[in-house]
């Protein structure tokens, strides 16, 4: 027996190895099919992103296209192959192409009702084109020119549509952003490009390069403090006009850009007055999550003003911060900034000790003045000797249209041999159509002479990407694919003047003895084109409304399908109001069924009613006694009549008194207990004794007969 039992452990314990390798080896086949299945759609999303970047390069480089938009078109309802023109996201016309679609699927929070469920109005035969709000007059012409040729990338758009068509893929969204004046084309045309950038008033700002998607692809992985003056000189009003203080601008343009951060870059936030502490008490550097993006934000909105002003300790305490942050844990192991936030008043420092903090620290320092009027002098000063750039905030109206000096400097200080950057993949982010979570692909765009164009990119839903895996496995895959740092090279090469044009406009502001290439730069660039020629319906190129009417209501221009709720309720209602039309005339009429039942209910209405006035009534209520079924009792007396026992409610019938005075007493009423059945009478007379009568049920006055 022993030697059986061995032998069955034996075999049961190959059996669950066998299991187990088993398991082991589907688990690990089903992996490398979902792996090699991701691998395979994001090569796809990078190919289209790459294919829509060089038909950006292509298009900018063709004088032709600026001399055919100076026609004036101002007729969206032509198609896009018989104009030259651009429907605007913000305009109200859709063009003549434009329908109610669910190809995206996605519900939109603002069309209420049934039927419009995974549908909107979108226009698959032409992209839709808007500039970012805020312009400065000088931008107008850069963005006009900008909209004429990126107008042209329908075509591009288009085939690639048909592509993911035939493959059976998500056809949703291809877009490419301007750098010059943050113009954008997206594909397919849809009013607003969602909810978050349009409402009844119009068109809400929405600039391209605050986007992450694009200053993830302009500028790459990097570490990045950003240090905040919250001293009390920061209380001081910007302008009477916006009722803003600087401190207000900083905020603004703090959060901002934090919210151009993604998961490959590495942040710090320092806020500092006459001393500087990290803002949520860290010693490193954090993986920009949006976790850690909202915390940090939530930080900005609670600060105050106070105290006076130490630029050197704030530069030293950033500087050690970069320098506790050196693991791939706590840092990008890229290029690294200091982005630096003041009204430029320093009331501690000097500036030789200034100077050698900011030499020191070996980060670029990109200095922001919050602002007309502030000091830029020792701003300027840090982000020159740091070989970084300075902006002075001038528009508090909308301080985040000139927050482009950052990015702007990793984007031009390095390009790949064909003019073109590394594919970066975004954040996860919800989508303003309501399409769900999704994810960016992009890659940043020059044009031949080195100058920065803006950045293509597509969007993926994030559920398409899983395949199978975690959403932590998928970022670090994705975090991975885009690690890519930016050599910044071209801000180094000599003698200065042979750097790229955009190099040596950003270098400019920092030596006067570097010349621009104005004369050069952008020979295509025509500045003669107004807004009337670009857009086929007449708009404000600075507001970005229609000229010659209000905005439409954004719901008429999104939403379709919608069953309003008025039809609803007369669908409703009419129907029961004809049954009830019907069943009146009916009842009027002899020989309809209705009316014979109705005449027959009526007579036995009329019958229950007669035999419910003949029916004896109830009596008073009483309490319920136990009936006795025995027969009255016989009293053996000579002479004398004893009457039975009272039925309930009978009152006692006069007797003549024994000894004959004839005085006949008067009945006693007794109590009625209804529902007793009467006892039989049949004993009553075979005694001889007076005859029990039948309860009456009509009370009688008591009478007194005299003899």
């Amino acid at each position: 027996m022993a030697d059986c039992a061995t032998v069955r452990h034996a075999t049961s314990g190959g059996l669950m190895l066998w299991f187990k390798a088993r398991n082991a080896l589907c688990f690990t086949v089903a992996l490398s099919i979902a792996t090699a299945a991701l691998a395979g759609i994001l090569e796809d999303k990078e190919a289209e992103v790459l294919a829509i970047a060089r038909e950006a390069q292509s298009l900018s480089t063709r004088c032709s296209l600026r001399s055919a938009c100076k026609r004036s078109e101002q007729d969206c309802s032509k198609p896009l192959a018989d104009r030259t023109s651009a429907i605007s996201h913000c305009g109200n016309d859709l063009g003549k192409d434009s329908e109610c679609s669910n190809a995206l699927g996605g519900k939109l929070d603002i069309c209420k009702g049934p039927g419009c469920k995974d549908k909107k109005q979108l226009n698959f035969e032409e992209a839709y084109v808007r500039n970012a709000l805020g312009l400065e007059s000088s931008d107008v012409h850069a963005a006009t020119d900008s909209i004429c040729w990126m107008t042209q990338l329908t075509p591009k758009f288009k085939a690639l549509d048909q592509a993911r068509q035939d493959k059976g893929q998500f056809r949703a969204w291809m877009y490419f952003g301007d750098h010059k004046a943050g113009v954008l084309s997206m594909y397919p045309g849809m009013s607003g490009n969602g909810v978050d950038f349009r409402d009844d008033s119009g068109c809400l700002n929405y600039d391209p390069r605050r986007r992450p998607w694009y200053v993830a692809a302009s500028a790459g992985p990097k570490d990045v403090v950003l240090v905040l003056d919250v001293s009390g000189s920061m209380g001081a009003s910007v302008s009477v006009q916006s009722g803003k203080s600087r401190m207000d601008v900083l905020k603004e343009a703090t959060k901002a850009t934090l919210d151009t951060f993604t998961q490959n870059d590495y942040i710090a936030v320092v806020e500092f007055n006459s001393n500087a502490r990290e803002m949520l008490g860290r010693s490193t550097l954090q993986r920009a999550t949006q976790s850690v993006i909202d915390q940090y934000k939530t930080a900005v909105d609670n600060l105050s003003e106070g105290g006076g002003t130490d630029f050197t300790d704030a530069i030293t305490k950033a500087k050690d911060i970069m320098q506790a942050s050196s693991s791939s844990d706590d840092s990008s192991q890229c290029n690294r900034l200091i982005m630096f936030f003041t009204d430029g008043e320093d009331n501690s420092a000097v500036a030789s000790t200034l100077a050698q903090a900011a030499q020191s620290v070996s980060a670029r320092i990109v200095g922001f003045t919050m602002g007309s009027g502030s000091d830029i002098s020792k701003v300027k000063d840090m982000s020159c000797l740091s070989n970084g750039v300075f902006q002075e905030v001038v528009n508090v109206e909308n301080p985040t249209s000139q927050l482009t000096r950052y990015y702007e400097l990793l984007a031009v200080g390095s390009q790949s041999t064909d003019n073109l950057g590394p594919v970066i993949w975004s954040n996860p982010y919800e989508d303003a159509a309501g399409l769900g979570e999704m994810i960016s692909a992009a890659v940043a765009t020059y044009d031949n002479e080195g100058n920065f164009l803006g950045v293509a990119s597509v969007d993926v839903l994030l559920d398409d990407l899983k395949a199978g895996q975690t959403n932590s496995a998928l970022l670090n895959t994705l975090r991975e694919r885009s690690k890519v740092c930016r050599s910044l090279d071209l801000l180094s090469v000599q003698p200065p003047n042979n750097r790229t044009c955009a190099v040596r406009r950003l270098q400019q502001q920092c030596d006067s003895s570097i010349t621009t290439c104005a004369a050069t730069e952008g020979t295509c660039f025509n500045q003669a084109l107004t807004a009337d020629q670009v857009y086929c319906e007449p708009m404000d190129v600075l507001t970005m409304k229609p000229k010659d009417e209000d905005p439409a209501k954004y719901t008429s221009l999104v939403c379709c399908g919608c069953v309003p709720v008025w039809v609803i309720v007369i669908a409703v209602i009419l129907p029961l109001a004809g049954i009830a039309i019907i069943v009146v005339v009916c009842l009027k009429v002899k020989r309809c069924p209705l009316a014979r039942m109705r005449s027959k209910g009526f007579k036995n209405t009329f019958k229950m009613r007669r035999q419910a006035t003949t029916a004896p009534p109830p009596g008073p209520s009483a309490p319920q006694v136990p009936i006795s079924t025995a027969p009255p009792p016989q009293v053996p007396l000579q002479g004398v009549a004893v009457p039975m026992a009272p039925m309930a409610g009978q009152a006692v019938a006069p007797m003549a008194p024994v000894d004959g005075s004839g005085v006949t007493a008067p009945p006693v009423a007794q109590p009625a207990y209804p529902g007793i059945p009467q006892p039989p009478v049949a004993a009553a007379a075979s005694s001889g004794l007076p005859e029990q009568q039948p309860p009456s049920y009509q009370a009688a006055p008591p009478s007194y007969a005299q003899g």
